[in-house]
C-alpha cells in the first residue's frame, strides 16, 4: 500500500518523508523510553550503533527514491521494479557475507532483468517523466537491499524497538533536513494529505517495515524478501480503482519474469527451510 498512498498523498516525497518517519518515531517513544536499552545505545555507542547509522542512512535514500518512483510512474512499474531487490541483496550477500555464485544466478538476473527491460522500453524517453520514475525505482530496489543487510547485522545484536525508533528518527531527520533546504513550507500541499501520510505510518511503517524488522532475527532474510513479490499484483488493486491504472501485457509478463528469476534464485534455501 505504500506506493498508492504515496502517490494519493500528492505531497512532495520530502515532506512526506518528515511526518511519516518522525510520526512513527514520536508514536513509539513511549514504549522506547519503557524499555530503556536506547539510553544504554546511546551512553554506549559501539559497532552497533555504527550499523543502525548505515542501516538509517541507506532506509533514507530507500524511502526518498522509492517515493520518487511512485509518484512518477504507474504503481505497477514502481513494485514490478523494486521486486528486483532480492537480486541485489543476494548480490550484497556474495560481497559481504562470502556466499557462492551458482548457475542459478544467471538464468535468475536474466529473467528478472529481460521482464524489467520489457516493462520499461515503451517508456524509455529522455523527456518522459515515466522514465525518471523507472530508474527511481530500481535505485529504489538497490537502496533497500544495502537497508536490509545492514539492518540485519544491526538486529543481530539490538532488538527491534530501540533499532526501528532510531532508524525512523534518524530517517526523519535527514527527511527535514532537506526539506528546510527545498521547501519554503513543511506542510502538505492538500488537507487529505494528512490522511495519506497517518496510513503510511500505519499500514507501510508499521504493519510493513517493523514488522520486517522484527523479523530479520528470526527468518530467512532471502525468503523474506522473496516473500515481496506478492507487492506487484496486491498494489495493482488500489491503482486500478483509486488512479484507473489497468495493467498491460507487458506488465505481466514483466511480473512473471521477475517472479520466476527471483524464485529459480531462492527456490533451494526455501525447501530447505520449510523442512
Amino acid at each position: 500500500m505504500a506506493a498508492p498512498l504515496i502517490r494519493w498523498s500528492g505531497t512532495a516525497p520530502e515532506i512526506l518523508g518528515l511526518w511519516r518517519l518522525l510520526g512513527a518515531s514520536l508514536i513509539m517513544l513511549p514504549l522506547v523510553i519503557h524499555q530503556k536499552e536506547v539510553f544504554k545505545l546511546l551512553r554506549r555507542p559501539s559497532w552497533e550503533s555504527l550499523w543502525i547509522f548505515a542501516s538509517a542512512f541507506f532506509f533514507f535514500f530507500h524511502q526518498w527514491t522509492y517515493s520518487l518512483a511512485a509518484q512518477n510512474t504507474k504503481i505497477t512499474h514502481c513494485m514490478i521494479l523494486f521486486a528486483t531487490n532480492p537480486l541485489f541483496a543476494s548480490a550484497g550477500a556474495v560481497y559481504f557475507f562470502k556466499e557462492k555464485l551458482s548457475w542459478r544466478w544467471s538464468v535468475a538476473y536474466f529473467l528478472s532483468f529481460l521482464g524489467v527491460f520489457l516493462l520499461v522500453k515503451q517508456d524509455i524517453d529522455i523527456n518522459h517523466s515515466s522514465t525518471a520514475g523507472n530508474v527511481y525505482a530500481i535505485l529504489a530496489a538497490v537502496f533497500y537491499a544495502a537497508y536490509v543487510l545492514t539492518g540485519k547485522k544491526a538486529r543481530l545484536t539490538v532488538n527491534n524497538i530501540p533499532y526501528s525508533f532510531f532508524v525512523y528518527f534518524l530517517t526523519g531527520v535527514g527527511f527535514l533536513i532537506v526539506s528546510i533546504s527545498r521547501h519554503s513550507s513543511l506542510l502538505p500541499t492538500h488537507t487529505y494529505s494528512w490522511w495519506a501520510i497517518a496510513g503510511t505510518i500505519l499500514i507501510p511503517t508499521f504493519l510493513g517495515h517493523l514488522l520486517f524488522a522484527y523479523l530479520m532475527k528470526r527468518m530467512d532474510l532471502n525468503i523474506m524478501t522473496c516473500g515481496k513479490l506478492m507487492e506487484p499484483p496486491i498494489s495493482s488493486i488500489p491503482a486500478f480503482f483509486i488512479f484507473q491504472e489497468l495493467p498491460d501485457a507487458s506488465t505481466y509478463q514483466a511480473f512473471i519474469l521477475t517472479a520466476v528469476g527471483v524464485l529459480i534464485l531462492f527456490l533451494p534455501r526455501i525447501k530447505t527451510s520449510r523442512a
